[in-house]
């Protein structure tokens, strides 16, 4: 019969570890925190790797916003097309330089009709961005204190108000005349353009661009923030812009008042300008002046090669 004496030896095994109580204790392990050295190249790693990781998610981001704000101008384009075939021109710059001010009617009108006599086109094409209760709305203080998404780069700025003003990062081409005689948007007053009148194919002619800011004057009325972008044509050139001078990017002067009169973006290295024919491309800064104004004008005979 094999002993069972506790504390004792019985043939060939040994008699376990027993406490007062007859429990088996449990076996204690010591556990070692991170040093200093470890937690520090913890960090270091986590640095790295962050510092890898946000560049590629910020190009991501300027992919996705560069992609919405070309959707934003082939959606305008549109929309003048739409305007075309149910007026037989294309919508009107406004008016806000001399000789024709705008009156307090002009600023207060209730009716489309009545707006229309000094407003421009980015409240003109309202309806073919299914904006019709704006551009039907009777009171104008709501129409230009309203921040239309499509008119606003993703790049630059998120839809908002300004004093209380909607703003605008799109441009009609004006060619290369003050006026807009030779470009497609033409001051309210000097007549219509039409398809008929672009000489140089509309796939070679310069519908709408982004146009250039002074980032530092954002948010104040200057430079192209003025308070009544959707009331007309103004001296700030808030709804068109011209190709007499090369596209440029945002630039930064605080305290700056004097305007820019050119295309340009937010984006790095270039721009997007859609075409008559509806096309958007991204045309870089370095595109020679004499072919980006010769993009710009209607009717010169001159046809020039854009590469994107």
């Amino acid at each position: 019969m094999a002993c069972t004496c506790p504390g004792r030896t019985c043939g060939s095994g040994a008699a376990p570890e027993v406490t007062l109580h007859g429990e088996i204790p449990m076996v204690r392990r010591s556990r070692r925190g991170m040093t200093l050295l470890e937690v520090l190249c913890a960090v270091a790693v986590a640095a790295v790797v962050l510092g890898l990781f946000l560049p590629a998610v910020q190009k991501v981001r300027e992919a996705s916003a560069r992609l919405q704000c070309a959707h934003h101008l082939r959606q305008i384009a549109l929309s003048f097309h739409h305007y075309h075939d149910a007026q037989g021109y294309f919508p009107l710059g406004g008016t806000h330089l001399p000789p024709r001010f705008p009156t307090t009617a002009d600023f207060t009108a209730v009716t489309p009709a009545a707006r229309l006599r000094s407003w421009n086109w980015a409240y003109a094409i309202l309806p073919f961005l299914e904006q019709s209760t704006l551009y039907e709305h009777p009171n104008s203080r709501v129409v230009k204190g309203t921040a239309v998404a499509i008119y606003y780069c993703p790049t630059r700025r998120k839809p908002q108000l300004y004093e209380g003003y909607a703003r605008i990062d799109y441009a009609g081409n004006a060619g290369d005349h003050p006026l807009g005689l030779n470009g497609l948007v033409v001051r309210t007053g000097h007549g219509v353009v039409r398809f008929a009148d672009i000489f140089d194919g509309s796939s070679h002619t310069v519908l709408i661009g982004e146009k250039q800011l002074n980032r530092a004057m954002l948010g104040y009325t200057a430079d192209d923030n003025e308070p009544y972008p959707i009331t007309g044509w103004n001296e700030d050139w808030d709804v068109y812009r011209w190709g007499a001078e090369p596209p440029a990017p945002d630039y930064s002067a605080p305290g700056r008042l004097e305007g820019s009169r050119v295309f340009g973006s937010a984006h790095a290295n270039g721009f997007y300008a859609a075409f008559a024919d509806g096309s958007v491309r991204f045309l870089r800064y370095t595109i020679p002046p004499g072919i980006w104004r010769r993009a710009c004008v209607r009717n010169d005979m001159q046809v020039v090669p854009l590469n994107e």
